[in-house]
């Protein structure tokens, strides 16, 4: 595992994440893999992304729960997903009669 290069990585997808004012981002070690915590501003949702190299011999961004995201390539992409997922959804209270 090459931790300084999937630092640098995480660190353009933090980048990407905290253009957006609703969200934050730092990172954590554990044991030798380096995490991206994302949190969002607007409620208690958060994630810890990993990178994983997957069979087809690519390293790719990964949820927590260990599922992969998309490839470390695909940097806009995995912004859309983790705001995707991370931000609440609206509620809305109906008219009254």
């Amino acid at each position: 595992m090459d931790t300084h290069r999937h630092a640098q990585m995480l660190s353009r997808l933090a980048g990407g994440l905290t253009d957006d004012s609703r969200f934050t981002a730092r990172f954590l070690r554990r044991g030798d893999q380096v995490l991206l915590r994302v949190e969002s501003l607007e409620s208690t949702l958060k994630d810890d992304v990993s990178i994983r190299r997957q069979s087809d011999g690519q390293d790719w961004f990964v949820w927590s729960w260990g599922h992969p995201m998309v490839p470390v390539t695909e940097v806009d992409q995995a912004v859309d997903r983790i705001m995707y997922v991370l931000t609440p959804l609206a509620t809305t209270t109906p008219a009254a009669p």
